[in-house]
């Protein structure tokens, strides 16, 4: 983890109410893997007091990006940054993504939180095997995520208004590709429910192994605070334990995560 002062390249509107924000950094883009966040000072002192948990969107040399939406006050005080100006980043933060050896990789994302898929697909490009690009989004013109992607990756999306039979839900697009004698890798990021539909889907269709990416109110962003727990089953014995989402997360396997706290 690194503390750095870092200069804003650009902060940009690309629609309604979602922005993209990208940063030059001195060492935490070259440190940072998929699936990790940063923590962002929003330059006040008391109000808010917290600093603002961010995905990361991509890293490439010395620069980071993210992606973030306008639903509070801190993300709106995000939206005055403006290009050279300096803001202090914590970062890379978390346990991010472990990339497998299989024979063909699923990334599947829900809504705007399927940012750090982003960063994992142009890791994943390096690997000569199939990577699908699943994304669902609540309107088509929130789409766009598929212009970070590397070409490479095949894309298929859904849209709660597409037409009547089309694919509404990102799960709807699932089936007939788990119909494979491959080893696969899945990679999540987005609402509890639709991991478990995904896991549903997938405990009958062969050798799967799934990855999610668990969303959690942030305090400290360092483990201190405790505020970010998230259940998790521990071998031999399956007992249910405690631990932080910005520590031991926010990545976890499907099977050892413990979401409805039975």
């Amino acid at each position: 983890m690194l503390q750095e002062s870092v200069l804003i390249e650009k902060n940009e509107e690309i629609a309604p109410g979602l922005y993209f924000l990208k940063i030059k950094t001195a060492g935490m883009a070259g440190q940072a893997e998929p699936g990790q966040f940063i923590h962002i000072n929003l330059g006040t002192i008391y109000d808010p007091l917290l600093r603002r948990p961010m995905s990361i969107l991509n890293a490439q040399g010395e620069t980071l990006s993210v992606l973030y939406q306008v639903v509070g006050r801190g993300t709106r005080i995000m939206t005055r940054f403006r290009p050279r100006d300096e803001i202090d980043v914590l970062g890379p933060l978390g346990k991010g993504f472990e990339i497998e050896d299989s024979g063909q990789n699923f990334l599947v994302g829900g809504g705007v939180g399927a940012a750090p898929l982003v960063f994992l697909a142009h890791r994943l490009i390096k690997k000569e095997v199939d990577n699908k690009f699943f994304l669902g989004m609540r309107e088509r013109e929130l789409l766009f995520i598929k212009d970070f992607l590397p070409e490479e990756v095949e894309f298929f999306s859904s849209h709660e208004n597409s037409p009547r039979g089309e694919a509404k839900q990102v799960t709807d697009l699932l089936p007939p590709h788990l119909k494979t004698e491959k080893k696969t890798s899945l990679y999540c990021c987005g609402p509890e429910g639709m991991y478990r539909e995904i896991a549903s889907l997938c405990n009958d269709c062969g050798d799967f192994s799934i990855q999610v990416s668990i969303d959690r109110r942030m305090g400290c962003g360092v483990g201190t605070c405790l505020g970010c727990a998230v259940k998790v089953k521990k071998p031999p014995r399956e007992e249910l334990q405690l631990v932080r989402a910005c520590i031991e997360g926010p990545v976890f396997r499907w099977q050892e995560v413990n979401i409805d706290g039975t």
